[in-house]
């Protein structure tokens, strides 16, 4: 049986979103902080919502069982078309995450979540560097730019990073890119 669990909306937000989603014969139940050291298999046997108090954690979430990739996609555009979209974390269910604390897996999400939103805003000035002409900046602020460039794009490639270091290396292409633009601009 499809089941979603929703932790981190308001009252009216979920009820609107449970009766969409009731609409199409799919489950919604709300969850908060009182099942956050429960078992996330034990939480999903629910058949009736909890106290929707969320204060743990700052995030919306979406918690889907039963769904494979293109289920989850459809919930998301039914609740777009229907005026309720949902731009919090998305988790499916799975056989290893089945077993952990529900705060575990929300912690756990809430830091993938993040490290994926600092990375696409690292792809974003990464990007903004295609075309930069610095045939007018001096040799240092020149070479200042390429190291950080390619120390941006060597981290992008080795698929093992975290948040802090992706802020350094964006911290640092961004100035680098400032210092280059000052001195020919």
């Amino acid at each position: 049986m499809k089941k979603i669990l929703i932790y981190g909306l308001d009252e009216s937000e979920a009820d609107k979103t449970q009766a969409i989603l009731e609409r199409i014969g799919i489950a919604a139940y709300v969850i908060g902080d009182d099942v956050l050291d429960e078992k996330v298999d034990r939480v999903f046997e629910t058949e009736e919502d909890f106290d929707g108090r969320h204060q743990k954690f700052p995030l919306s979430y979406m918690l889907f069982d039963g769904f494979d990739l293109n289920g989850v996609v459809s919930v998301l555009d039914l609740l777009h078309r229907n005026g309720q979209d949902f731009d919090g974390v998305k988790i499916m269910r799975t056989d290893t995450n089945s077993s952990w604390k529900m705060k575990d897996l929300l912690t756990h999400t809430a830091d993938s979540y993040e490290v994926g939103k600092k990375t696409l805003i690292l792809d974003e000035v990464i990007r903004s560097c295609h075309g930069l002409d610095l045939s007018e900046a001096d040799g240092k602020a020149r070479a200042e730019f390429k190291k950080s460039l390619t120390e941006a794009l060597k981290l992008l490639q080795s698929n093992a990073y975290n948040a802090e270091q992706i802020d350094r290396v964006t911290v640092n292409l961004v100035n680098a890119m400032k210092s280059a633009r000052k001195l020919y601009n």
